[in-house]
Protein backbone atom coordinates (compact mmCIF):
# COMPACT_ATOMS: atom_id res chain seq x y z
CA UNK A 1 0.00 0.00 0.00
CA UNK A 2 2.73 2.56 -0.59
CA UNK A 3 5.53 4.17 1.47
CA UNK A 4 4.56 3.02 5.28
CA UNK A 5 6.05 5.45 7.90
CA UNK A 6 6.15 5.46 11.58
CA UNK A 7 4.72 8.39 13.15
CA UNK A 8 1.56 10.58 12.31
CA UNK A 9 2.30 13.77 10.29
CA UNK A 10 1.15 16.90 10.13
CA UNK A 11 0.90 18.60 6.23
CA UNK A 12 1.18 17.02 2.79
CA UNK A 13 3.84 13.99 2.74
CA UNK A 14 6.76 14.54 0.22
CA UNK A 15 6.40 11.41 -2.64
CA UNK A 16 5.32 9.89 -5.69
CA UNK A 17 1.31 11.87 -6.61
CA UNK A 18 0.43 8.12 -7.90
CA UNK A 19 -2.00 5.85 -6.47
CA UNK A 20 -0.04 5.52 -3.86
CA UNK A 21 -1.43 5.75 -0.19
CA UNK A 22 0.60 6.55 3.12
CA UNK A 23 -0.29 5.02 6.05
CA UNK A 24 0.69 5.78 9.38
CA UNK A 25 -0.37 3.46 12.34
CA UNK A 26 -0.41 2.68 16.11
CA UNK A 27 -1.74 -0.51 17.31
CA UNK A 28 -1.09 -1.99 20.52
CA UNK A 29 -0.23 -6.40 20.98
CA UNK A 30 -2.75 -8.26 19.54
CA UNK A 31 -4.39 -5.79 17.00
CA UNK A 32 -7.12 -4.76 19.40
CA UNK A 33 -6.66 -1.07 19.10
CA UNK A 34 -5.45 0.74 15.62
CA UNK A 35 -5.61 4.39 14.70
CA UNK A 36 -4.33 5.23 11.33
CA UNK A 37 -3.90 8.14 9.07
CA UNK A 38 -4.13 7.99 5.34
CA UNK A 39 -3.13 10.10 2.93
CA UNK A 40 -4.58 8.60 -0.18
CA UNK A 41 -3.47 10.35 -3.87
CA UNK A 42 -7.01 11.80 -5.67
CA UNK A 43 -6.05 13.68 -8.86
CA UNK A 44 -2.27 14.28 -7.49
CA UNK A 45 -3.85 15.50 -4.29
CA UNK A 46 -3.15 14.44 -0.90
CA UNK A 47 -6.26 13.71 1.20
CA UNK A 48 -6.29 13.62 5.09
CA UNK A 49 -8.28 10.12 6.42
CA UNK A 50 -8.71 9.04 9.51
CA UNK A 51 -9.62 5.49 10.92
CA UNK A 52 -10.30 3.72 13.78
CA UNK A 53 -11.45 0.10 14.55
CA UNK A 54 -13.45 -0.30 18.59
CA UNK A 55 -16.34 -1.77 19.98
CA UNK A 56 -18.80 0.22 22.29
CA UNK A 57 -20.54 -1.15 25.64
CA UNK A 58 -23.26 -0.91 27.01
CA UNK A 59 -22.39 1.24 29.85
CA UNK A 60 -21.14 3.55 27.67
CA UNK A 61 -24.38 3.91 25.68
CA UNK A 62 -26.01 3.90 29.33
CA UNK A 63 -24.03 6.72 30.10
CA UNK A 64 -24.57 8.80 26.71
CA UNK A 65 -28.14 8.54 26.93
CA UNK A 66 -28.45 10.35 30.02
CA UNK A 67 -25.62 13.28 29.55
CA UNK A 68 -27.22 13.41 26.23
CA UNK A 69 -30.76 14.08 27.96
CA UNK A 70 -29.57 16.05 30.70
CA UNK A 71 -27.79 19.09 28.79
CA UNK A 72 -29.92 22.69 27.90
CA UNK A 73 -31.58 21.33 24.24
CA UNK A 74 -31.09 17.62 25.13
CA UNK A 75 -33.70 14.61 24.86
CA UNK A 76 -35.90 15.23 28.10
CA UNK A 77 -37.74 17.68 25.72
CA UNK A 78 -38.72 14.93 23.27
CA UNK A 79 -39.80 13.96 26.54
CA UNK A 80 -41.96 16.36 27.51
CA UNK A 81 -43.48 17.18 24.07
CA UNK A 82 -44.57 13.19 23.79
CA UNK A 83 -46.14 13.97 27.35
CA UNK A 84 -47.85 17.20 26.33
CA UNK A 85 -49.24 15.52 23.14
CA UNK A 86 -50.20 12.36 25.11
CA UNK A 87 -52.23 14.73 27.52
CA UNK A 88 -53.49 16.67 25.21
CA UNK A 89 -54.98 13.92 22.84
CA UNK A 90 -56.68 11.71 25.95
CA UNK A 91 -58.29 15.01 27.27
CA UNK A 92 -59.16 15.91 24.06
CA UNK A 93 -60.95 12.24 23.55
CA UNK A 94 -62.89 12.22 26.30
CA UNK A 95 -65.25 15.49 24.91
CA UNK A 96 -66.10 17.24 28.67
CA UNK A 97 -67.68 20.31 28.76
CA UNK A 98 -64.72 21.75 31.18
CA UNK A 99 -61.47 21.30 31.25
CA UNK A 100 -59.77 19.20 33.26
CA UNK A 101 -56.87 20.01 34.90
CA UNK A 102 -56.42 17.44 37.52
CA UNK A 103 -56.60 14.59 34.19
CA UNK A 104 -54.38 16.56 32.15
CA UNK A 105 -51.75 16.92 35.03
CA UNK A 106 -51.86 13.06 35.63
CA UNK A 107 -51.88 11.85 32.11
CA UNK A 108 -48.37 14.33 31.06
CA UNK A 109 -47.04 12.49 34.39
CA UNK A 110 -47.32 9.44 34.04
CA UNK A 111 -46.05 9.89 30.14
CA UNK A 112 -43.42 11.39 31.21
CA UNK A 113 -42.44 8.66 34.08
CA UNK A 114 -42.69 6.19 30.96
CA UNK A 115 -40.32 8.02 28.85
CA UNK A 116 -38.01 7.84 31.43
CA UNK A 117 -38.22 4.56 32.28
CA UNK A 118 -38.43 2.97 28.59
CA UNK A 119 -37.12 5.47 25.79
CA UNK A 120 -33.75 4.79 27.43
CA UNK A 121 -33.77 1.18 26.93
CA UNK A 122 -34.07 1.31 22.69
CA UNK A 123 -30.34 2.00 22.79
CA UNK A 124 -29.26 -1.05 24.56
CA UNK A 125 -32.08 -2.87 22.14
CA UNK A 126 -30.21 -1.30 19.09
CA UNK A 127 -26.83 -2.31 20.97
CA UNK A 128 -24.15 -4.48 18.42
CA UNK A 129 -20.94 -5.54 20.71
CA UNK A 130 -19.98 -6.02 17.53
CA UNK A 131 -15.91 -3.87 16.28
CA UNK A 132 -17.40 -0.91 14.46
CA UNK A 133 -14.92 0.66 11.90
CA UNK A 134 -15.07 4.46 11.31
CA UNK A 135 -13.48 6.72 8.78
CA UNK A 136 -13.54 10.49 8.52
CA UNK A 137 -11.94 12.09 5.91
CA UNK A 138 -13.49 15.92 4.86
CA UNK A 139 -16.13 14.67 2.90
CA UNK A 140 -18.07 12.67 5.68
CA UNK A 141 -17.53 9.32 7.47
CA UNK A 142 -18.34 6.03 6.53
CA UNK A 143 -18.80 3.44 9.00
CA UNK A 144 -19.18 -0.65 8.92
CA UNK A 145 -20.15 -2.89 11.81
CA UNK A 146 -20.70 -6.76 11.07
CA UNK A 147 -22.14 -7.10 7.83
CA UNK A 148 -23.84 -3.59 7.91
CA UNK A 149 -22.66 -0.38 6.83
CA UNK A 150 -23.33 3.10 5.98
CA UNK A 151 -21.93 6.85 4.97
CA UNK A 152 -22.93 10.61 6.16
CA UNK A 153 -21.83 13.83 5.10
CA UNK A 154 -21.09 16.47 7.15
CA UNK A 155 -23.79 18.10 6.85
CA UNK A 156 -25.62 15.54 8.28
CA UNK A 157 -23.62 15.58 11.66
CA UNK A 158 -25.18 18.63 14.50
CA UNK A 159 -21.89 18.09 16.81
CA UNK A 160 -18.72 16.97 17.11
CA UNK A 161 -17.33 17.21 20.56
CA UNK A 162 -15.57 15.40 23.53
CA UNK A 163 -17.23 14.18 26.62
CA UNK A 164 -15.50 12.47 29.87
CA UNK A 165 -12.31 11.37 27.17
CA UNK A 166 -14.72 9.89 24.37
CA UNK A 167 -15.26 11.48 21.23
CA UNK A 168 -18.97 12.26 20.36
CA UNK A 169 -20.13 12.63 16.52
CA UNK A 170 -24.04 13.32 16.69
CA UNK A 171 -25.83 13.42 13.70
CA UNK A 172 -29.01 15.65 13.06
CA UNK A 173 -31.03 12.79 13.84
CA UNK A 174 -29.43 12.77 17.36
CA UNK A 175 -27.81 9.10 16.18
CA UNK A 176 -24.39 9.46 17.73
CA UNK A 177 -20.88 7.25 17.26
CA UNK A 178 -19.18 7.45 20.66
CA UNK A 179 -15.60 6.65 20.21
CA UNK A 180 -13.62 5.48 23.23
CA UNK A 181 -10.00 6.70 24.00
CA UNK A 182 -9.31 3.21 24.22
CA UNK A 183 -10.03 2.92 20.37
CA UNK A 184 -6.01 4.90 20.30
CA UNK A 185 -3.04 3.71 21.14
CA UNK A 186 -1.70 7.08 22.72
CA UNK A 187 -3.25 10.56 23.82
CA UNK A 188 -1.75 12.34 20.75
CA UNK A 189 -3.64 9.92 18.52
CA UNK A 190 -6.74 10.62 20.43
CA UNK A 191 -6.12 14.68 20.14
CA UNK A 192 -5.42 14.16 16.09
CA UNK A 193 -8.77 12.55 15.22
CA UNK A 194 -10.88 14.70 17.28
CA UNK A 195 -9.25 17.90 16.04
CA UNK A 196 -9.38 16.54 12.15
CA UNK A 197 -12.93 15.95 13.06
CA UNK A 198 -13.87 19.34 14.34
CA UNK A 199 -12.12 20.99 11.17
CA UNK A 200 -14.08 18.41 8.64
CA UNK A 201 -17.24 19.34 10.17
CA UNK A 202 -16.71 22.93 10.58
CA UNK A 203 -15.42 23.17 6.91
CA UNK A 204 -19.01 21.89 5.95
CA UNK A 205 -20.61 24.52 7.35
CA UNK A 206 -18.72 27.50 5.83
Amino acid sequence: MGKVIDQFTDGCLAGSAESEAYVAWAEELGGKRRARLEWPSRDGKATEMYTVRYASTRGEIWRWYWRAWARRKGLWRYHILISLLSAIAVTAREKQSTFDARHFFFVFVVTMLGCVVLLPLWPQIRFKPSVRTLKIDEKGFETVIGRRSGARGWKDVRSVEESYGAIVITGINNNAFIVPSRAFASEQERLKFYEAARRFHAGSNS
